[in-house]
Order: structure tokens, then sequence, then C-alpha cells
């Protein structure tokens, strides 16, 4: 509903001030109060906040919850790849980023993703 919509915006709002653990407890409060695409959303931005405050063993489960529900997100994927390669969990990490492309190939955010494969091999050495 509209209220849902005004409360993801707010904590867009919250995310671009960098008031990170405000947008979290907010997503979070969201995520479980509604279904689908926006507790897609919802866990997905939870998830992103987390890893800006360094709380990376939380931000997974989150995100993988993300993923739960539509195993093709892609901003998902691509979030789980970045803390993957910040975890130095190499192998989990080009998964992440070979998924997203599979989804994403010919989208904008593709060279990224490509580029993040590229590291994680040059870091790997």
């Amino acid at each position: 509903p509209k209220e849902t919509k005004y409360l993801m915006l707010l904590g867009d709002v919250m995310m671009a001030q960098k008031k990170w653990q405000e947008a979290e407890s907010l997503f979070g409060a969201l995520s479980t109060a509604i279904s689908g695409d926006s507790q897609r959303s919802a866990l997905y931005k939870q998830g992103r906040c987390l890893i800006e405050q360094q709380r990376l063993r939380y931000a997974e489960p989150v995100l993988v919850r993300a993923l739960g529900t539509e195993k093709r997100h892609v901003p998902s994927l691509n979030a789980l790849g970045q803390l993957y390669m910040t975890m130095r969990r190499w192998d989990e990490a080009k998964n992440m980023f070979k998924r997203s492309l599979e989804v994403e190939q010919y989208q904008q955010g593709a060279a990224d993703v490509r580029k993040a494969l590229r590291d994680i091999e040059s870091m790997r050495r």
C-alpha cells in the first residue's frame, strides 16, 4: 500500500544521508510486515545498510533471505558478491557474480560485474 511506499522512500532518504542504522532498522521492520517485491527490496536495502556499518556477518543472511524470495534478484546477487569479496571468500563471490551475469548479461551494470570477476582472479594470486 501507499504507507509501504512512503516508508521505503524514507529509508532511501536515510541511506542517502548515510544514516545506516536508522535505515537498517526501518527496512528490517518493513521486511517482516510486507511480502513480494517490496519485501525483497526491503531485505536488499537492509543488507546494504548492514554492509555500510561493517556488520558483514549480519548482512549475509539478510541478503541470502532476499535471494530466497527471487533467485535472480541482480542487486542481491551483486551485493552478496561484493560482501564475499570483502570477506575474501573468492569462490562464493565469483559464483554470485556469474549468476548475476546470467540474468543481466547485456544490461547496465554488467561491465562492473565483469570487472569484479577479473578483480577476484587478480586478488587470488
